[in-house]
């Protein structure tokens, strides 16, 4: 009788560890995946911030450029002073 019943709590005990095992290894994976998922979110958020800087550098440069090409043409053409490259000049 005494058999039965040690057999019985053992056989329970290890359900209840097995039980235990398989919640421990979904909660290691559930923070597992979490952690991927911010990974991934943090590295679009990089990408996304590269790109906007990029393209604010692009008009920024594309701007300049463009302001540049005009004053050198309006200083060609006479209807600005050339000041920027002699300051001394008005």
């Amino acid at each position: 009788m005494w058999a039965a019943v040690k057999a019985k709590a053992l056989g329970i005990g290890g359900a209840i560890l097995g039980l235990l095992a398989l919640l421990v290894r979904l909660r290691w994976v559930t923070d597992q995946r979490d952690r991927a998922r911010e990974k991934a979110r943090q590295a679009t958020a990089r990408a996304d911030q590269a790109e906007a800087t990029l393209k604010a550098d692009t008009e920024i440069d594309q701007e300049y450029s463009d302001l540049r090409r005009e004053s050198e043409y309006a200083i060609e053409t006479g209807k600005m002073p050339d000041n920027i490259r002699d300051r001394n000049r008005y």
